[in-house]
């Protein structure tokens, strides 16, 4: 006779368990299910420019049923992202950028969507960046000018406001002031340590003007590199865009009037160092003149707004006159280097404390 295993009474039986799901991921399932769904559109504004042209991208998205999109758009090349844009009332978002480089680009839109409309990704756009033509100097640097500026042409010592982005020739980005986080880069062109081929690249930029560097390894890091970023003899690309060229605003004045950098060290060449002058003497001492304050706004919340300071300010004596001209006298007490620093508190944001170094030699 076959047999089988009995089987428990019913009443014995444990009960099945079904799943239901929390009120919580169905309120979420219904949003999903219930989300307009929507497309996107990319447009540049050229399929084909030169390195450092600015270029717009256009997206725009489309709802599939009524209603207006919020919310933000990804802007991307491959997988790097180039920056966000909100969506305005019409349902576009755009984006600016100049800092690609050159070679072709897959740029695609990915709209992010909100509580009502449903994500999308527009379909590849194509952009092709040029090199452009560039001049070449006697010591090898290439430069384009790409964009023109306007004002005056920045030289040595004057304070250049401007972002930029570095390239290795493999396009290998290793450095850019517009990276998140970042701020624009403030240089004083004789002042600021820079490799050879970035500070010859500034000269005679003018506010508003993009400018593309090629910079020959020589007059950039050479042999060494610069670790871990740049390979021993590397060329490299910067795209320049300039905010600001501000001229030294304090200057020695004669016959051959010398700027001065903020916070530069004493110099022959500018008047700021009085070289020998010996102790005690009956004759008259040395002293020189410094002009052109006007153009450094002194702020009204301090008084005086001019100080004498630094290690020695003994040795020297400052004197200033109504039409804003103050002249810097040297006395040493004692021989050997003297130096002292006069501060002049202004409302310049940029310079709120316009630094002039100056020294001299007792003997």
């Amino acid at each position: 006779m076959n047999s089988r295993p009995s089987e428990k009474p019913a009443k014995h039986r444990r009960p099945v368990k079904t799943h239901q799901p929390a009120p919580l991921f169905e309120a979420l399932e219904d949003r999903r299910l219930l989300s307009t769904a929507t497309l996107t559109q990319l447009v540049p504004s050229a399929t084909r420019t030169v390195l450092g042209q600015n270029f717009t991208l256009t997206a725009t998205v489309t709802p599939q049923g009524a209603g207006t999109p919020t919310g933000k758009v990804r802007f991307l090349d491959g997988t790097t992202l180039l920056g966000k844009s909100t969506v305005n009332g019409s349902g576009v978002a755009t984006l600016s950028d100049y800092a690609l480089f050159k070679g072709a680009h897959s740029i695609t839109a990915k709209y992010l969507g909100d509580s009502t409309f449903g994500k999308s990704l527009s379909a590849a756009a194509a952009l092709t960046i040029a090199k452009g033509k560039f001049n070449t100097t006697s010591d090898g640097l290439k430069i384009a000018t790409i964009v023109s500026g306007t004002g005056p042409a920045a030289a040595s010592g004057d304070d250049i406001l401007l972002n930029y982005t570095g390239y290795l020739t493999d396009g290998t980005l290793f450095d850019s002031s517009l990276n998140p986080g970042r701020t624009p880069f403030d240089v004083i062109l004789g002042q600021t340590s820079l490799i050879q081929g970035f500070t010859e690249g500034l000269m005679g930029m003018q506010a508003g003007e993009t400018r593309v560097l090629l910079i020959p390894s020589a007059l950039g890091y050479g042999p060494s590199g610069s670790s871990p970023t740049i390979p021993p003899n590397a060329n490299l690309y910067f795209i320049l865009q300039a905010i600001s060229v501000r001229q030294t605003e304090l200057g020695v004045t004669g016959a051959n009037s010398t700027p001065i950098a903020s916070g530069a060290a004493p110099s022959v060449a500018a008047g700021t160092d009085f070289g020998d002058v010996r102790v005690s003497t009956t004759s008259s001492p040395a002293s020189i003149q410094l002009s052109a304050i006007g153009s450094i706004p002194p702020t009204t919340t301090r008084d005086p707004f001019i100080v004498l300071g630094g290690a020695d300010p003994g040795d020297f004596t400052l004197g200033q006159d109504s039409g804003g001209t103050f002249t810097v006298t040297f006395s040493p007490t004692v021989g050997g280097r003297r130096t002292a620093k006069i501060r002049i508190f202004t409302t310049d944001s940029l310079h709120p404390t316009y630094i002039v170094k100056i020294a001299g030699n007792g003997v």
